[in-house]
Parts: structure tokens; sequence; C-alpha cells
């Protein structure tokens, strides 16, 4: 009986970048009218996303870190009216060639973050290495 209960219980799903463009394509096909005339790029609801995933308040921070540092690298923000935060999963060839760097360049996702953080600092949220690419955003609303 032990094994019947091992059997019946769905694995999370890969946090991966390719895992992410995945899930994003899918529902993307499933839902192709659901953001407007449909523009051949993949979009999803950030809910939903992170639903998928199973991130909540009550996941470990270091998840939380990845599924940020992942997102952030893999996908843009778009805010449609009536839906929120919708991602949209960026090109296919860019992306790939991050997820192909990333995998090569260490086995943890501590390193991953850590390269990811630096393009998290470009699209908007604060890290104390990024000062000059936030300032350099920042400069052009003064």
């Amino acid at each position: 009986m032990a094994e019947a209960a091992t059997t019946t219980t769905t694995p999370a799903l890969p946090l991966t970048n390719a895992g992410v463009l995945d899930r994003i394509a899918g529902y993307s096909r499933q839902h192709p009218n659901d953001f407007g005339t449909p523009d051949g790029r993949d979009r999803i609801p950030m809910k939903k996303l992170m639903k998928l995933f199973e991130i909540k308040k009550t996941t470990p921070p270091e998840t939380r870190h990845l599924f940020r540092a992942i997102v952030n690298e893999v996908c843009d923000l778009e805010i449609i009216g009536g839906i929120g935060k919708v991602l949209v999963g960026k090109r296919r060839t860019d992306a790939d060639a991050n997820a192909n760097a990333n995998a090569n360049e260490a086995g943890g996702a501590s390193s991953d973050a850590g390269a990811v953080g630096a393009n998290a600092t470009a699209s908007g949220t604060s890290d104390s290495n990024g000062t000059s690419n936030s300032n350099s955003n920042s400069n052009s609303n003064s």
C-alpha cells in the first residue's frame, strides 16, 4: 500500500528556465485569446504560474528566490487591465542561451541566483551590486 501512495502523488514541476518557459507556452496554447489579439508571444498570469510551481508564502525562501530569479531571466512583465501581472516568455533563442550558460556555469542554485541578480536590477529591483543600473534608469526620469 505504501507504493500506491507514492505513485499517486504528483512530483513538483522542475523549477528550471526550460520548465518555466514550457509551462508558459503550454498555457498560452490552451488560452490563445485571453490577452487580446495573439502576437506570437507566450503569456501566463503570474498567479497562475506561481500556482503551477506551488510557490506560496510558506514556500522556503530559497525556492521563492530561485523562482523569482528564473522569472526575471526568462520573462518580461506586462500589466493588463482586468487580469493584472502577466508574464511574457522571452524569445526562446535568448532564454536558451542563458539557460545553457547557467547550466554550464555551476551546479548550485546560489550561483545561478547570483548571475540573475544583475539581470534583476535591470528590470527594476534594487540590489547593492546594481546601483549604477538603477541610477541610469532613474536619471532618465529626472
